[in-house]
């Protein structure tokens, strides 16, 4: 699953939006986010609600199930 959410990030970071940012909305620190954008931790459940909500993206696409 991380795969899937790392390429919407990345999506989203391409239209100029920043990690730090990212990590503020996710209420985790810029550290914290950089492990799990780099798998070394996991996503909490929380987290994929709050990227969903920031991104614009359905649970599905954060989780890689097509439409």
């Amino acid at each position: 699953m991380n795969k899937y959410i790392n390429e919407k990030i990345g999506a989203w970071l391409l239209k100029g939006h920043t990690r730090d940012q990212l990590a503020k909305e996710l209420g985790i620190s810029r550290p914290a986010l950089n492990n799990r954008i780099s798998g070394e931790s996991k996503w909490d459940w929380d987290d994929v609600i709050n990227i969903a909500r920031v991104t614009g993206c359905t649970l599905n696409e954060l989780a890689g199930i097509p439409a």
